[in-house]
């Protein structure tokens, strides 16, 4: 028992001399895992690469929510398109309940956060204005899968 201590002492010492090393390895597995991960993805479903303009317009054909599609299948799920010029600083959606208005929100919200950290996106097209922030209010009690 005093052995098995001593031993696990000495390798935890061992272990920590290296524990900057360690964590920069982690980090870099990390980075590598994530980026990995976002190529499967938009290989497998057919994600393009997005452009990005400076006129301040919203171009998205036939983008699709990446949660909802996968859950829904491709053959049931209807792609929204969403376009928005220069003029429109602000988008009012209203419809009945269940309508697939917070699923639009989320939708360009997930695209443009996506498309802003250097992923491909889950549409035929996308041409984006940089964002420095997305303001929106979803309602807290939707369930996206149910």
């Amino acid at each position: 028992s005093n052995l098995e201590y001593d031993i696990f002492m000495r390798v935890r010492a061992q272990v920590e001399s290296y524990i900057k090393r360690l964590q920069e390895l982690a980090k870099t597995i990390a980075t590598v895992d994530v980026l990995q991960s976002l190529a499967v993805v938009a290989e497998n479903y057919h994600y393009v690469r997005p452009k990005f303009n400076d006129e301040h317009q919203i171009k998205i054909k036939n983008g699709r929510h990446a949660t909802v599609e996968k859950v829904m299948g491709v053959q049931e799920y209807i792609p929204n398109s969403i376009y928005f010029d220069s003029q429109t600083d602000i988008q009012l959606i209203t419809g009945p309940n269940m309508s697939g208005k917070s699923t639009y929100m989320r939708q360009l919200a997930l695209t443009v956060i996506m498309a802003q950290m250097g992923g491909f996106v889950s549409a035929d097209e996308v041409d984006l204005p940089v964002f420095d922030a997305i303001f929106t209010r979803i309602g807290a009690a939707d369930d996206l899968i149910s």
